[in-house]
């Protein structure tokens, strides 16, 4: 599905960015329970987390390194993690 959002003059859009990993509750999009959050990177390095609920998408933009790693910390596996940051020190 592709989300086009606007903040701060610059276009954030699930299509041209990568999606580097994501949480989602399982629900369906018309539940009112539905949550879905995903981190992107786009062209040009931005990281990004797109918020989805049932009636609102929301983008936090221009994420830090700490700030998307902590969030991948909380909501990502293993695996995926070590495959977008590398591994982290023991």
């Amino acid at each position: 599905m592709e989300i086009k959002k606007i903040v701060g003059g610059k276009m954030y859009n699930t299509q041209t960015a990568k999606e580097l990993g994501y949480y989602w509750n399982a629900k369906s999009l018309d539940d009112y329970d539905y949550f879905y959050q995903g981190l992107y990177r786009k062209k040009n390095g931005e990281l990004f987390l797109l918020t989805q609920t049932w009636n609102e998408v929301k983008v936090d933009p221009n994420l830090t390194e700490d700030q998307a790693k902590n969030w991948a910390e909380k909501n990502l596996d293993t695996k995926t993690y070590v495959n977008i940051f590398g591994n982290p020190e023991e």
